[in-house]
């Protein structure tokens, strides 16, 4: 059972059944367990089950958590991920394996309209989750295999979404050049040390015309427009602390989970623990953000109010040497500016129309024996959008 309350539904919460194995209904697997173990107890049992296979795996393991979650939803997915990886060294797949751990977007961090709590935080950039800053489009992601030629390499170059396609199809042997239509880019060669320079200098974070927002990043430059009038433009402040409660990064719990110890498992704790932290400072961002850290610090406000919201007319940040989108430099640059509307226009020429048809009565569980409806036909026999 799940709850699911769609924006214009007449109920305030409707629950339903939302699980199916292969179009068909299959609440017995899901019912009285924790979603995130019954994902990880099926993505090990198809590893399991590949070990004598000649054809390639690919494992797409999309989990639910955290979402708006807490930290034990954050245990429990990383128990999932050292669940699998030990499942790949057991059936000795891990020599020959890319691993791909990605969140689709930051967290959202604060949610005002709502009673949701979370220990979301993406301090210290800019916005939250369903914004176009940094805050709620930076993502994070780690990528491991033997094939790569430096393990221990930050990737600070743009990466987007789309590229993994053509990535992995090259990983897998096949010319992504050949790839017809695609947005993403084959990353492939770059990773494994063939090229010395990334494919991707220029990425269209989003336009969302309906709303207004839209933002684009080229080189070092990232424009950013966003709609004054629409609720989500809260989004768009600075939210979360850079810990919770107080709680400190615990980095002998990285050294000893079960991810480490199997990908690192001839190196002392010692030599590694040290390593990690070593790493872990280079992506600190405090020094680059220092004078949006101390104006926040000083501020009576919260959350912080950046200096610029953005509306009255795009904002231009130098994203390599302000990642928190403090600076507004639009007025310096006007060139700058000139040529990334001119692109993006380019983009949005290109846009298809939102396809959001919103909630259909006709999937609404009353009328499925307590299930959402995948694809249904409306209960007057007409066709019905449903919900899957």
């Amino acid at each position: 059972m799940r709850p699911f309350q769609p924006f214009d539904s007449p109920d305030d919460n409707v629950t339903g059944y939302d699980c199916y194995r292969n179009g068909n209904r299959s609440k017995e697997e899901v019912v009285g367990n924790y979603l995130t173990d019954v994902y990880t107890e099926e993505a090990v049992k198809v590893i399991k089950g590949h070990e004598k296979s000649p054809e390639p795996l690919f494992l797409y393991l999309s989990h639910l958590a955290p979402h708006a979650g807490a930290p034990g939803m954050m245990e429990a997915l990383d128990d999932s991920i050292g669940a699998v990886v030990e499942a790949l060294d057991s059936q000795n797949m891990l020599q020959k394996s890319v691993i791909i751990f990605i969140a689709d977007n930051g967290g959202i961090t604060a949610w005002p309209f709502s009673q949701l709590q979370n220990s979301a935080s993406n301090w210290p950039l800019r916005g939250m989750k369903f914004s176009p800053s940094e805050g709620g489009v930076r993502g994070v992601s780690i990528a491991w295999s033997p094939l790569f030629k430096d393990l221990r390499k930050t990737f600070e170059e743009y990466m987007h979404i789309s590229d993994w396609l053509p990535t992995l199809y090259s990983a897998a042997g096949g010319n992504a050049d050949l790839l017809e239509g695609l947005d993403g880019v084959s990353h492939w060669d770059y990773l494994i040390g063939k090229n010395t320079k990334s494919p991707r200098n220029e990425l269209l974070v989003n336009i969302l015309e309906e709303v207004g927002d839209w933002a684009i990043i080229k080189d070092k430059w990232k424009l950013v427009q966003v709609n004054a009038t629409q609720r989500r433009n809260i989004t768009q402040l600075y939210f979360g602390e850079s810990g919770r409660n107080g709680e400190k990064y615990s980095m002998d719990l990285v050294t000893t989970g079960r991810v480490s110890r199997i990908l690192r498992r001839n190196q002392p704790s010692d030599n590694l623990r040290e390593e990690y932290t070593e790493r872990r400072a280079t992506l600190d961002m405090t020094s680059a953000c220092a004078e949006r850290i101390a104006a926040a610090a000083s501020s009576s406000t919260d959350p912080f109010i950046p200096p610029d919201r953005c509306h009255k007319a795009p904002c231009l940040f130098n994203i390599h040497q302000d990642p928190c989108e403090f600076h507004d430099v639009a007025e310096q640059h006007p060139s700058v500016v000139d040529a990334l509307q001119e692109l993006v226009e380019s983009y949005a020429s290109e846009v298809v129309p939102v396809q959001n048809h919103g909630f259909d009565p006709a999937s609404h569980p009353k009328n499925w024996d307590g299930w959402w409806a995948k694809e249904p036909k409306g209960v007057d026999g007409s066709e019905g959008r449903g919900m899957s």
